[in-house]
């Protein structure tokens, strides 16, 4: 019986391990995720910095001060390149930022090194020599490097409604209206310098401040809320998503709100009231404060991956647990069972032995007398008085087994004599 209760104790182990499989490779998946947040905190600080190395030169009154400012800049973002490099040894390899990884999707051009190397000819590079050119290619790369993270790193691939609309903002979204405020910075200010705007200038600002409005502000916003919203419905509520997101939101969304409208504001043709300086110092605080949010939300997307990860670890344990427990119960009810059959039968067997060995003499001498020619009346006797005495005791022991294993109601209808 113990026997029998291990045969069908090995489906069980099978299905949980086919669980446990399963279990791995979830939480194998949402760490792949946070692999990917770690190389994109770094790619982000580098975008950062090298947006604001081209938005410096704007926003200085001498050449000495502009001199400093970029000076301190590009250093900020040697080490922006260094730390990127360092998370990139620890991850890189998985998620495929290597020579053939990149390749394979057609991106070689994405390597760190080739973005350091256009980042030496883009300090050294003069103005009048496609400086702006320089940086918008710079910073395509660096977006472009991105969303080779979340392409190898599942962070595309979210599976649940609040970690996923919080990985639009930080991985597409976000990243999207941070480079589009910094174009627009430099061409806003670029026509408020000129004094006038023509209608191909008009044009493009006021397509610009839509896309700000519709393609950036309002997707963030809509994001941000389903993430909110659809918390509750994925491993409990996560008290940190909703005290630090909805902030951070507010002061984006006002600071781009403020920005959005002095473009507008520009479209319409009132340049008298805009100065070049209030400009920037506008698109420097929706620079700023879209960081900021960038910032909160992908520490609030580690914790949803994290409290996943968690999750699905409580899972693989239980499951573990009750296998283990079915196996144990099994057994352990298959042994009791046995030993409630095998120790009454034990003992009748027990009982029957000293009778049986009697019967077996008895049969023996029987025979024996049989083959004799004569019969010896007393010996007969003997045996049949030996035979009688010990039949009703084997009987009882008889109807005593057949009501253990049978029970009291087929036991009855066995007839002693």
């Amino acid at each position: 019986m113990i026997l029998i209760a291990l045969t069908f104790s090995l489906p069980i182990t099978v299905l949980t391990y086919l669980m446990v499989v399963s279990i791995n490779a979830n939480v194998e998946f949402a760490a792949k995720e946070a692999q990917g947040n770690a190389i994109q905190r770094e790619l982000a600080q580098l975008l950062r910095k090298v947006q604001e190395h081209r938005l410096g030169p704007l926003n200085c009154q001498t050449g000495q001060e502009c001199e400093g400012r970029l000076s301190a800049i590009q250093a900020e973002v040697g080490q922006a390149f260094q730390r990127t490099q360092a998370v990139l040894d620890q991850v890189g390899a998985p998620l495929q930022f290597t020579t053939v990884g990149l390749a394979a999707r057609g991106r070689q051009h994405l390597s760190l090194g080739t973005m350091q190397t256009e980042w030496k000819e883009l300090t050294v590079t003069a103005p009048s020599a496609g400086l702006a050119a320089k940086h918008d290619h710079l910073v395509s790369d660096i977006r472009g490097m991105i969303t080779h993270a979340g392409d190898t790193s599942n962070l595309i691939l979210d599976p649940d409604l609040d970690s996923y609309y919080l990985m639009d903002v930080t991985l597409l979204a976000l990243p999207q209206a941070q480079e589009r405020l910094a174009r627009v910075g430099v061409l806003g200010s670029a026509m408020i310098r000129g004094g006038e705007l023509t209608r191909d200038q008009r044009i493009e600002l006021a397509v610009q401040a839509s896309l700000m409005q519709e393609a950036d502000l309002d997707r963030i916003v809509a994001s941000t809320g389903t993430s909110l919203n659809e918390d509750p419905n994925f491993y409990g509520v996560e008290a940190s998503l909703h005290e630090r997101i909805p902030p951070a939101l507010k002061a984006y969304q006002e600071a781009t709100s403020t920005f959005i409208a002095m473009n507008r504001q520009l479209v319409s043709g009132d340049l008298s009231e805009i100065t070049e300086q209030e400009y920037l110092r506008a698109e420097d605080e929706a620079h700023r404060a879209s960081f900021e949010l960038w910032t909160v939300a992908v520490d609030e997307l580690d914790g949803l991956l994290g409290a996943r990860i968690a999750s699905y670890h409580g899972d693989r344990n239980l499951s573990l647990g009750l296998a283990s427990a079915s196996v144990v119960a099994a057994c352990m009810l298959a042994f009791c069972l046995a030993r409630s059959i095998v120790a009454p039968l034990r003992d009748v067997m027990g009982s029957l032995g000293p009778g049986a060995t009697l019967l077996g003499v008895c049969a023996e001498r029987i025979e024996e007398a049989a083959k004799n020619s004569f019969s010896n009346p007393e010996e007969t006797a003997l045996i049949c008085e030996e035979l009688s005495a010990h039949a009703t005791g084997i009987r009882e022991n008889v109807l005593a087994l057949a009501q253990h294993v049978e029970g009291a109601q087929s036991a009855a209808s066995v007839e002693v004599g």
